[in-house]
């Protein structure tokens, strides 16, 4: 009774920062926050690299999910890194903590995202300077997406020549198959492309060189293609592209960024897909307008962009190609998660 009480007080007298009761003990936090709305859904952003900074001094880090079992590769889940300062005030961290999975080639972790790669187990542990967590994750099953699209293509009706252009576009930087003859670096170093090793999809990278297939395929022979790029942002590949590089080079046009093509949808440069308004987005508005994707659309919000590869919309969810930190591959997104992220279904 005295528990209960206690709850009933801590959620009665909650002050809320950033969506988040101040709860003085971190079990109750987390307990109370799988109750809440995941903030690292909706923030995040693989652009704006903030990784490793320490903004707020806290002294006590947790997270809303302590075990995850995620049924098919390809899928996500989403996890909130919280920070309790000394006077109890708590602060989203997920877009600052370091996160780092113990095999990338069954989960990859990043920014409160934790995508399953293949079949096993991996433990994350998310790091706020000297404070750590970790987060027991199992993935039960392989899906080779790349099966069920063979056949969808037909399915779609594709007789628009330079739609279907852009699906193959994406398609081959998602499916291309390179081995590395020394091991290469990946995005932050949290991924590493083993010499010898067969591998499906261009690199992630926000190096300037910037490619499409093609040009990585030339990359591939030069001297300097294994050699870290460094900056600001940390160790990445010398060559590959991010995810609005992958758009761009799908849709064959210039290099554009995320923020460019949100502005060209709300200047009508791109066409928006659905009855959404891209300056006041509603939840209900977005799920509304997914079921009208097809392939060869995309979704972007400020600091992500995906391609769709195909609409399942008689089960809510897209199949897309998307190029993540680690390398360009298929995931799936229900319709709920990609309203929860704030996601903008246009074409070009």
């Amino acid at each position: 009774m005295k528990t209960l009480y206690k709850k009933v007080f801590l959620v009665l007298g909650a002050i809320v920062i950033l969506g988040y009761p101040l709860l003085t003990n971190a079990k109750e936090n987390v307990d109370m926050n799988r109750e809440l709305k995941t903030m690292a859904i909706e923030k995040y952003d693989t652009e704006n690299n903030v990784i490793g900074q320490m903004p707020y001094a806290v002294n006590r880090l947790i997270v809303t999910k302590d075990e995850i079992i995620i049924q098919y590769s390809g899928e996500s889940e989403f996890v909130d890194a919280i920070g309790i300062d000394t006077d109890g005030k708590t602060y989203f961290l997920s877009e600052y903590a370091v996160w780092e999975s113990s095999d990338s080639n069954v989960v990859y972790a990043d920014r409160g995202r934790i995508l399953a790669e293949n079949v096993g187990n991996a433990i994350v542990t998310v790091s706020y300077g000297e404070y750590k967590q970790q987060i027991q994750v199992s993935v039960k099953e392989h899906v080779n997406y790349e099966t069920i699209l063979a056949g969808t293509f037909d399915l779609q009706n594709m007789t628009n020549e330079q739609r279907l252009r852009y699906v193959q576009n994406a398609n081959s930087m998602v499916n291309y198959k390179w081995t590395p003859t020394q091991n290469l670096t990946g995005w932050k170093g949290n991924y590493v492309f083993k010499a010898g090793t067969t591998y499906s999809g261009i690199p992630y990278t926000q190096s300037p060189n910037q490619t499409n297939l093609a040009a990585f395929q030339g990359a591939l022979t030069k001297s300097d293609f294994y050699s870290t790029y460094t900056n600001s942002s940390g160790k990445m590949p010398r060559y590959g592209n991010d995810c609005s590089g992958f758009l761009s080079f799908a849709y064959e046009i210039p290099r554009q960024t995320t923020a460019q093509f949100v502005n060209g949808i709300k200047s009508g440069t791109y066409k928006k897909i659905g009855s959404y308004d891209p300056n006041n987005l509603k939840q209900n508005d977005l799920l509304s307008s997914y079921s009208k994707l097809t392939a060869g659309d995309a979704v972007v919000k400020s600091g992500h962009a995906m391609f769709v590869a195909n609409n399942v919309s008689s089960e809510n969810y897209c199949l897309m190609y998307e190029q993540t930190p680690g390398h360009a591959q298929t995931t799936k997104w229900t319709y709920s998660s990609l309203a929860a992220g704030g996601y903008m279904p246009f074409s070009k």
